[in-house]
């Protein structure tokens, strides 16, 4: 045999070896798709579904990007269609879908809904943060740790703002720490209940209403 001949066949037995042993990433599976038609699924809350799913399933980026079109339908598969091969990579289609998608004011617009996002009265302050925390990571800019606890410490509850005002915290972490504990005394406080001096076994001993 000669050089040239062996030196393809083992190309080729390269190439069939590395096809068999790639996993496909079923990103199908997943049941995530974004068509750029409902308005009450953002581009933003999508592809953060997706980024879940990729670390827990271990895909890398490349394997997204070539899956892409698993997770596209309706306007957005059809923009995809025509602009895939002008993209490179998965931050290519994501800064093209944010182009094409996304409120050309989003940052503005979503800065004013952070703002404007206050505790409801029952809701845990853990369960606040989480959300609000959530909005902060969707701002194409982060903001300064210091304006993230001007505008927490502004929208909890109204009890908890009096509280605040003897505290002292630097990052937001050490701010829904202090939060929660207020909270534990604000629930421990709605549970209490006077003391009954009925049935008692030792009645001697207990409280002696007037």
């Amino acid at each position: 045999r000669s050089p040239r001949y062996s030196r393809r066949r083992s190309s080729a037995l390269s190439v069939r070896s590395r096809n068999v042993s790639r996993k496909d990433p079923e990103v199908y599976k997943w049941r995530l798709k974004y068509t750029g038609d409902d308005p009450k699924v953002s581009l933003q809350a999508f592809l953060a579904l997706v980024e879940d799913k990729r670390r827990s399933r271990r895909v890398s980026r490349s394997e997204l990007f070539e899956s892409a079109s698993d997770l596209l339908d309706g306007t957005a598969l059809a923009w995809y269609r025509v602009r895939r091969d002008e993209l490179r990579n998965w931050d290519a289609l994501v800064r093209g879908l944010t182009e094409t998608f996304q409120d050309i004011d989003y940052d503005e617009k979503l800065l004013e809904e952070i703002r404007k996002r206050t505790q409801a009265p029952s809701e845990r302050v853990s369960h606040y943060f989480a959300k609000v925390e959530n909005l902060f990571v969707r701002l194409s800019e982060a903001l300064p740790e210091y304006k993230k606890i001007r505008i927490l410490e502004r929208n909890v509850l109204p009890d908890y703002q009096i509280a605040l005002q003897t505290q002292t915290y630097n990052t937001v972490r050490e701010l829904e720490n202090i939060l929660v504990r207020l909270e534990t005394g604000r629930l421990r406080q709605s549970a209490y209940a006077p003391p009954s001096n009925r049935n008692l076994l030792e009645p001697d001993l207990g409280v002696q209403y007037r």
